[in-house]
């Protein structure tokens, strides 16, 4: 958050439709700019207010914060075929249109990893276009949930 007047004292509350509000400790790393972590929450999808308090007084009102509901893999299915198969994962959670990222690995060796982009296409499924690699390898894929 930027603004102005940051002291010790400052927090995040989060506020739902329903008036319900959880406070998060915020940190002040300069008298104009803090940060904090978002709570958990105890419901997937839904856009809050977040206001910013610094020592006893509300600093900003009209900022939004949307939740989603924590991604995860279901089923990874079992693919073979040389690079650019299309391969979809299942799972909860996705956000369409969202841009994840897909590490695909033949040794246990992270630095040896091959990246691909895959995209949400579905709140339960992520697609991507497999990577090539040398005939016969099978690989590990990883699904990373962030950009």
């Amino acid at each position: 958050v930027r603004g102005s007047g940051f002291g010790d004292s400052v927090a995040c509350v989060f506020t739902g439709s329903g008036g319900n509000a959880v406070q998060a400790p915020a940190t002040a790393h300069t008298a104009s700019n803090a940060s904090c972590l978002s709570p958990a929450w105890p419901h997937f999808a839904e856009s809050v207010n977040l206001s910013f308090v610094s020592q006893g007084s509300v600093l900003t009102a009209d900022a939004t914060f949307e939740y989603h509901e924590l991604a995860r893999t279901l089923s990874v299915p079992a693919v073979s075929g040389s690079g650019g198969t299309p391969v979809v994962v299942g799972g909860v959670g996705f956000v369409t249109g969202f841009p994840y990222t897909c590490r695909f690995s033949a040794t246990a060796d992270v630095s040896q990893n091959t990246t691909v982009a895959c995209v949400g296409t579905s709140p339960t499924t992520v697609q991507f276009l497999s990577p090539a690699v040398s005939f016969g390898d099978a690989v590990t894929m990883r699904l990373d949930l962030f950009k």
